[in-house]
């Protein structure tokens, strides 16, 4: 494959093969394999650094070390140079590239052109120049810099982008990309599958019109990378208000209950009436007992025993009990609380589901009242035990 390589790529340039692969290795002395590229920074900074990740990458850290990713090359040659990189990254038929095969192999070259009238030795020493660790020995004023603390002074550090990191994410982002088209189409093995999406990506261009011109890898990006959301989560807070007459009408907040309502009442306005349909309403039916439970718990776990013997606090007894964690062993000990706490919260779910309807709402008899009293109940036992957290 690669002495077809090498013939296609010189007929296409009206040069003899061994011309053109002369040509090739000179022109690779221009370019060097990195890891860090400032050009991504700014297109005219040639500051590079290539770390070869021989620390040791057990750690969990993301570092140009501990990620698996190819390291890219910098062409400081310019576009003349673009066929020599190509040259270098080119498959061959056990998947791995020229470059690959020149680092572990020393005859290479001899052994795939044995019978061209070449020097092997020096084209194949000029190929694998690119490997060659050039550690910067100035920065540039267009790169970041940041004062950094050691020991007893600062040290002025430059901030290298690391492009083999960033291209890799793009490329894992494209895969996860892929997965998901594959996993909506309905034609397709994977379809219904299970897929990760990256939500509020950003995409940057590098290069304009001439990727090339940063780094190889950014040209098979097609210039683009993808940038991973990287602010603050929005916090809400969250304040549970402490009922002072009544739990239902001072805690629970009917807004908050708004959807799940509308879903319930979709539910009970079906004209069908299979067990399907039952179940699914009394699935949602438990959903919305479940929700309004919340605030119990976090009552409990985050005000101090006994605030409801405050003075101003004018509860009924039997939401005292169920509230206020001083009454933990009446709950378990004594449960004639829990028949006028379900009762109470039943009248609530119904009046705040019929609040949502307008004029035009469904209101349940008597049986619907003692049936949906009779899953509230079970839920307000289960309040009764151990002390839960929300």
């Amino acid at each position: 494959m690669l002495k077809e390589y090498i013939q296609t790529q010189a007929a296409a340039k009206h040069k003899k093969p061994k011309e053109w692969l002369f040509q090739q290795a000179r022109n690779a002395q221009k370019c060097s394999c990195a890891t860090h590229i400032g050009r991504f920074t700014h297109p005219s900074v040639n500051v590079t650094y290539y770390d070869k990740k021989d620390t040791d990458t057990s750690d969990d850290y993301v570092t140009t070390s501990s990620v698996h990713c190819s390291a890219d090359i910098a062409i400081t040659g310019g576009a003349a140079c673009m066929p020599a990189v190509k040259l270098l990254q080119y498959p061959l038929e056990d998947g791995r590239t020229v470059l690959e095969h020149l680092q572990s192999e020393p005859d290479f070259l001899q052994r795939e052109l044995g019978e061209w009238p070449i020097d092997h030795m020096a084209i194949q020493k000029d190929l694998l120049s690119v490997t060659l660790q050039h550690v910067p020995t100035a920065s540039d004023n267009r790169l970041r810099q940041v004062y950094f603390p050691v020991a007893d002074s600062y040290h002025l550090l430059t901030v290298l982008p690391s492009s083999s990191v960033a291209l890799e994410l793009r490329r894992r982002v494209r895969v996860a990309e892929e997965e998901g088209r594959k996993a909506r189409d309905s034609k397709d093995p994977a379809y219904g599958t299970s897929y990760p999406q990256l939500l509020d990506l950003t995409e940057m261009s590098f290069g304009g019109t001439k990727p090339q011109n940063i780094s190889y890898l950014n040209l098979q990006r097609g210039g683009r990378l993808s940038v991973l959301p990287s602010v603050p989560p929005v916090l809400h807070l969250r304040h549970v208000k402490v009922p002072r007459r009544d739990f239902f009408r001072e805690t629970l907040q009917r807004w908050q209950y708004r959807e799940d309502c509308e879903r319930l009442s979709k539910l009970y306005r079906e004209v069908r009436n299979n067990m399907e349909l039952r179940r699914r309403a009394r699935r949602r039916e438990q959903l919305l007992i479940a929700k309004a439970m919340l605030p119990v718990y976090q009552l409990r776990s985050s005000l101090e025993p006994g605030w409801s013997q405050d003075g101003q606090c004018a509860l009924p007894q039997a939401q005292k009990v169920w509230l206020d964690e001083v009454y933990a062993e009446t709950r378990r000990q004594d449960i004639s609380w829990q028949t006028e706490i379900a009762k109470a919260f039943t009248r609530w779910l119904m009046q705040t589901r019929e609040s949502f309807e307008g004029h035009d709402k469904i209101v349940l008899g008597n049986a619907e009242f003692l049936a949906l009293q009779k899953q509230v109940l079970q839920a307000v036992q289960e309040t009764g035990g151990m002390v839960q957290e929300p």
